[in-house]
């Protein structure tokens, strides 16, 4: 089947999309077109705040004969300013053959990308668009991170206070929390950057490893309430699951283009930020009040550690029921 092209620019608040279909390939009327459109949301933003997706037609769409044997559509697509535009992702439909896809100040077709019937593309530089510096790309994804824990992150923080229901002083917190924030911090380039992994290690399986050693160490902080080699090897394991978690979901909020590395390095900031904010809290709150025992009082330690074991067994149903 013949390939259809193209082509895309993208200037203040329109991106212009212009089409060419073979005429063998596919024939199609303005009403398909803005069918197509409203249904699959063509183009797809890949900005610092996620995905963003553009669903109004700021001009009617016109069609150009081609040389007798295709089609050239051009749509524009508006939408409200919304900072800088990193990547876009272009869903394609079935019946049209595969298409090739390219920024239009491309210079030359190394920079396109192949699309096949009915598929995502691939996230796709603008050229000549904003790219973000390394030091701003670090700045900008320092609030990202710190988010994925106080924002997004119930399995995090309830980690956290599961470790610190055992003791009341600082060193052995400092330990198990310092341990936590270096291991997930590590892991996070591993989730970050690397597009595929198992499916044992991504979505619900690694949910429930992550909640499964909450569990483990809510279960030891009844049956052995100190801090040991035991209980260091379940915060670094924590750690691993924890961070290759915290990595996929960065990801999907969209890395910017060129500058992946200073982005990761402002999330680990963020996460160690969002760390210390829940140990600061919990020193506040209850660290002070018992801050002259050496373990926590076991009616602290045992309702503190029901709780947060029944707040991550509801996490978890939660997401295995949604």
């Amino acid at each position: 089947m013949p390939l259809s092209t193209a082509s895309f620019a993208v200037s203040d608040q329109t991106l212009t999309l212009e089409l060419v279909l073979p005429v063998s390939a596919v024939s199609m009327s303005a009403g398909d077109v803005r069918a197509w459109h409203d249904a699959t949301a063509p183009l797809t933003l890949v900005t610092l705040d996620g995905l963003y997706m553009p669903k109004v037609l700021s001009a009617e769409l016109g069609a150009k004969p081609g040389a007798g044997l295709s089609q050239r559509w051009r749509l524009r697509l508006s939408f409200p300013e919304i900072g800088p535009r990193e990547t876009l992702q272009f869903n394609w439909f079935d019946g049209a053959g595969r298409l090739m896809l390219q920024p239009a100040l491309a210079s030359d077709k190394s920079e396109a990308v192949l699309v096949n019937p009915g598929q995502r593309s691939e996230r796709i530089s603008f050229q000549g668009q904003s790219v973000l510096s390394p030091a701003v790309a670090f700045l900008a994804y320092i609030p990202r991170g710190f988010g994925l824990v106080l924002g997004q992150g119930a399995q995090y923080v309830l980690f956290l206070l599961a470790v610190c229901m055992v003791s009341p002083r600082s060193k052995p917190q400092l330990m198990q929390v310092g341990l936590y924030a270096a291991g997930s911090t590590i892991s996070l380039w591993v989730g970050a950057l690397v597009t595929t992994l198992p499916v044992w290690l991504s979505g619900l399986p690694l949910l429930m490893m992550g909640i499964g050693v909450t569990l483990a160490v809510v279960a030891a902080n009844f049956l052995r309430p100190y801090i040991g080699a035991g209980r260091l090897a379940l915060v670094a394991l924590a750690s691993a699951l924890h961070g290759l978690a915290l990595g996929q979901a960065l990801r999907g909020l969209g890395l910017p283009v060129k500058n992946e590395i200073a982005a990761i390095l402002g999330a680990g900031m963020g996460l160690w930020a969002g760390y210390a904010i829940v140990l600061l809290c919990f020193f506040v709150l209850l660290g002070n009040w018992v801050g002259h025992e050496r373990f926590m009082p076991r009616r602290i330690r045992h309702l503190g550690s029901l709780l947060v074991g029944a707040g991550a067994i509801a996490l978890l149903l939660g997401r295995a029921l949604a």
